[in-house]
This record gives structure tokens, sequence and C-alpha cells, in this order.
């Protein structure tokens, strides 16, 4: 165990999805502070939410959340 409490294999996957020396996941923006991140994401999502929802993501049940996910965050 790492100090982290994460086995040897856990730390190489945790290392593949993480910028090196923070908890900050990949991303396609290449964003790599907290702050950055949340701004880009809140008006990433805002003009998302700005669009018309597809029928998909109307729907309340779990493929319906799914789809809301998608829509607001792919």
């Amino acid at each position: 165990m790492s100090k982290t409490g994460r086995s040897g294999l856990e730390q190489r996957e945790y290392d593949k999805v993480h910028y090196p020396g923070t908890d900050i996941l990949v991303n396609k923006l290449d964003i790599r502070d907290h702050a950055g991140l949340d701004e880009a994401e809140k008006l990433l999502v805002a003009n998302r939410l700005a669009e018309p929802l597809p029928s998909e993501a109307r729907a309340l049940n779990t493929l319906g959340l799914r789809a809301l996910h998608h829509h607001m965050f792919q």
C-alpha cells in the first residue's frame, strides 16, 4: 500500500487518468487547475443547457439521467 492507501495496481490506474502530481482528471481542454476547470465546466454546461434537451434526456428513469448527463457533459 502507498501513502494514499492504494495498491500498486490501483495507483498505476489512478496515474493514467490524472495529471501528474494532481487529483485532476485528464480532460479534453488540458486544464490542470481546479479553478480553471470549474470555470470552463460552468461555461460549457450553461451553453449546453441553453440548447433544447434531446427527447431521451426527458425520461424520468436511469436511461434519461444518462442521456441528460451526456447532453450536459459531452
